[in-house]
């Protein structure tokens, strides 16, 4: 999976059957990395404007290259007896209305574009994605796009022609009318079709391995990967 952006929008892309052990790619992971490690710095000093003293020791034991993420700051912070009672995290616990994943909606009601605490990185644009990840053999997928495009679907299209070769229409992201949008993109333009539960485990709670909402035998899926040699 590879962070970019199109249009200053910041976008997951998945590159399959791709030599991701090439010198390109290490060298893209060291650059991002070296971004995160000075935005991590950043995030503790806009976190703690909004209120809070956060306890760095509780963030370096969750972290094990010294990034912290939105998901991080969310779970030493409702685990910090002082702020038990903060109202700025009631709705992330039990019986709130963000509960459902607290750690990660705490990210993104924070952390994410155009939030309180978020510091930018300069990804690679969608273009130099593509072509990274078609250099050495490789197709992309763009992963769950209903929740990265929100209202602004019909900037798919526009993906398509520079190259995009697949989307991620099953998502647990997704609702239905995300769902039929882009699978029905997919069967226009001919693309790659996949599924993706986007779990994470603890920082996703609600979100089971495997639950990607796919409606359809998935084992088309597994043949349309077979069939351009990804499987």
């Amino acid at each position: 999976e590879i962070d970019c952006t199109y249009k200053g929008i910041n976008l997951h892309v998945l590159g399959y059957g791709v030599d991701y052990h090439h010198a390109d790619f290490v060298t893209l992971e060291e650059n991002v990395l070296n971004q995160e490690l000075a935005c991590s710095k950043e995030k503790v000093k806009l976190t703690n404007m909004l209120g809070f003293d956060v306890d760095q020791a509780a963030l370096d034991a969750l972290s094990d290259n010294g990034v912290y993420t939105g998901e991080m700051f969310g779970e030493v912070l409702l685990n910090d007896q002082r702020y038990n009672e903060n109202s700025l995290l009631k709705p992330y616990r039990s019986g709130g209305e963000r509960s459902d994943n607290p750690y990660v909606n705490f990210y993104w009601d924070f952390y994410a574009q155009g939030k309180p605490c978020y510091t930018e990185i300069v990804f690679p644009t969608l273009q130099e994605t593509i072509d990274l990840v078609h250099k050495y053999g490789g197709k992309t997928v763009l992963a769950h796009p209903g929740n990265n495009l929100k209202d602004k679907y019909e900037l798919f299209d526009e993906m398509v022609k520079i190259g995009i070769d697949g989307v991620e229409a099953f998502s647990s992201y997704h609702s239905q009318e995300a769902i039929d949008y882009f699978y029905k993109k997919a069967q226009e333009y001919d693309l790659l079709v996949t599924c993706g539960s986007d779990y994470h485990g603890k920082t996703k709670p609600s979100i089971h391995l495997g639950d990607s909402k796919c409606s359809i035998d998935q084992s088309l899926i597994e043949e349309q990967l077979k069939n351009n040699g990804l499987l």
